[in-house]
């Protein structure tokens, strides 16, 4: 298990020191410069709390390189592998786990936000250890106490879409493990309390907008579907068919896992139903990725199920399958040729706006340097204004308050290619 994980290390590690994404440096440039912002502030559903919380330390003793921005990330991507080990070796053997390891490793979206400075590898590890933590036979002691206490605390400050889960996990405490429901009450209550201050503010409703971005259950089923499954190619439909064997073949054992891992996909489920008919709207696919660790610890049963000793083959496989995938999953931002064409064409006194998607990231790296390129106070003369799928030149007139009249916009050169550029003449 010990070289399994070694092995996602190396194949993941080269992408570490990738230029930073949209989200990421949205997260660093806003919540993670600070403790007090990054533990407190919740004006966009982008703090990842948690996660924020454990980029400031890092960085506070390590630097601001990409490595050391997305060291949280990636370690609880490496410890996902660990514990979806551990908990499917605990109740189907050895073998078992180092499948289900294999195939969460080989996965691309697991990759992605394991080498993302994001909180979705978090809540995934958070998952699993919450899962082998309310499985512990007998009464839990002071140490498992105190851990569900912080798990429960750091899936909410991770997102406060994982209620979901504790709600799954508490009411199948309540049926078979009632000395721990205390432990996950506690634990929710001191997560949610960091949410105070949106909530005293009246933002958190407005941020809650956010996380409810499709329409219907089916839209949220087809989204998940699709990420997890079909647009991940022979990963996701690996995982996809191997967990249908492995909840077949646990359906016919009598083991707690069982009971709990229905609670876990199967309450989530009515609650989207539940937001629905509440809100009109739902949650995004990605709030559900936490589910990716007990799909793989399904698909690790399955596999053994289906081929026994031969299934040891698929673990060199889905090796190979984590290098191929883990270039594939990266999103090609463009950023760093942006920046080569902005410090390349912009000349002194000129100013540039950017739209979402490429600003945040170019804010990040030259922001700094060249405070006045980005200036948000633009009186008059000449200003480059560089189009995204999210924002076009009308969008970041209004945004910027520049609909003046005498505005003259054009075309800028091909020097600016293959971006979208437009120049603005202000009056």
């Amino acid at each position: 298990m010990l070289l399994l994980v070694l092995v996602a290390g190396l194949i993941y590690g080269p992408y570490l020191n990738r230029t930073i994404s949209y989200d990421e440096a949205y997260t660093l440039r806003h919540y993670a410069f600070s403790p007090v912002y990054a533990l407190l502030s919740y004006t966009l559903p982008n703090n990842h709390i948690l996660n924020s919380f454990l980029i400031w330390i890092m960085t506070s003793l390590a630097g601001k390189s990409e490595l050391v921005v997305r060291f949280p990330a990636f370690a609880a991507g490496l410890l996902s592998l660990a514990a979806v080990y551990h908990l499917t070796n605990r109740f189907f053997g050895q073998l078992a786990g180092l499948l289900s390891a294999a195939i969460l490793m080989c996965h691309p979206v697991f990759i992605l936000y394991a080498i993302s400075a994001r909180g979705y590898s978090l809540s995934i590890l958070l998952t699993l250890l919450l899962i082998t933590l309310v499985l512990h036979s007998g009464r839990p002691n002071r140490a498992t106490t105190y851990s569900l206490i912080a798990i429960c605390a750091g899936l909410i400050l991770t997102l406060p879409s994982m209620a979901v889960l504790v709600a799954a996990v508490g009411a199948w405490a309540l049926i078979k493990r009632r000395a721990v429901v205390p432990p996950i009450v506690v634990g929710t209550i001191v997560g949610g309390m960091f949410y105070l201050a949106a909530f005293s503010r009246g933002t958190f409703h407005d941020v809650g907008g956010g996380y409810y971005g499709l329409s219907t259950p089916a839209a949220l089923l087809g989204e998940f579907v699709d990420l997890v499954f079909t647009s991940a190619l022979a990963p996701g439909i690996l995982l996809g068919l191997l967990a249908v064997v492995g909840a077949i073949g646990l359906a016919r054992r009598r083991v707690s896992l069982g009971l709990l891992l229905v609670a876990v996909f199967v309450i989530p489920a009515v609650l989207v139903l539940v937001q629905w008919v509440v809100r009109g709207d739902v949650f995004f696919g990605r709030n559900y990725l936490f589910l990716l660790g007990p799909l793989a610890l399904l698909a690790g049963y399955g596999c053994r199920m289906l081929f026994r000793r031969w299934s040891l083959g698929l673990v060199p496989i889905c090796m190979a399958l984590s290098v191929i995938a883990a270039p594939v999953a990266i999103p090609q931002e463009g950023t760093v040729l942006l920046m080569q064409r902005i410090q390349a064409n912009l000349r002194p006194g000129e100013t540039i706006v950017i739209g979402n998607d490429l600003n945040e990231p170019v804010w990040y790296y030259l922001g700094h340097q060249h405070q006045d390129w980005f200036t948000p106070d633009i009186e008059h003369g000449r200003v480059y204004f560089v189009e995204t799928n999210y924002q076009l030149l009308s969008d970041l007139l209004t945004e910027y308050k520049l609909n003046r009249p005498g505005l003259r916009c054009q075309p800028a050169g091909a020097e600016w290619e293959p971006f979208q550029v437009k120049v603005c003449y202000l009056p």
